[in-house]
């Protein structure tokens, strides 16, 4: 049998951000969708960086703005709905169009001048690399334990 490990918080987000969807998609004026919506985030921190993915289909560089700001990651932009001229043929429209925003407050100290993001099929990757002393330090045991001279003496 395989066993799960029960997240409340994780459980709690993906249900505000379905209810966000949901809410959006109904009092929306334009199908899909149009006032906001979430693009999908990766997150994986490996030993020497933080790196973060958003599906971001459809979008040009320019509409993208990536910030960094007291140990938060802001991502945001917009989507544009073009009405077609013959949009009331659409039987059914997915898509989300409108502004999106993700902010992520990172966990540890990381090195705002070295933050970097590229954009490639549909794809925005941002590496954030982690400071020194955020980077994990192995410590060699000696053999002998190094006692402090008393300064009283």
């Amino acid at each position: 049998m395989k066993t799960m490990t029960f997240d409340p918080f994780r459980e709690l987000t993906a249900v505000g951000e379905e209810l966000d969807r949901f809410i959006n998609r109904t009092l929306s004026p334009e199908p899909g969708g149009a006032r906001s919506w979430t693009p999908p985030l990766d997150i994986h921190e490996g030993s020497d960086a933080i790196e973060l993915t958003l599906e971001l289909p459809g979008l040009a560089r320019d509409q993208v703005e990536v910030e960094f700001e007291d140990g938060v990651l802001s991502i945001s932009g917009e989507r544009a709905y073009a009405r077609p001229a013959d949009a009331e043929a659409y039987r059914r429209v997915e898509r989300s169009y409108g502004r999106f925003s993700r902010s992520i407050k990172l966990p540890q100290a990381v090195v705002p001048g070295g933050i970097v993001a590229a954009m490639a099929d549909g794809l925005l990757t941002v590496t954030v690399p982690k400071a020194d002393e955020a980077k994990p330090h192995k410590i060699v045991i000696g053999d002998t334990p190094v006692v402090e001279a008393d300064a009283a003496v």
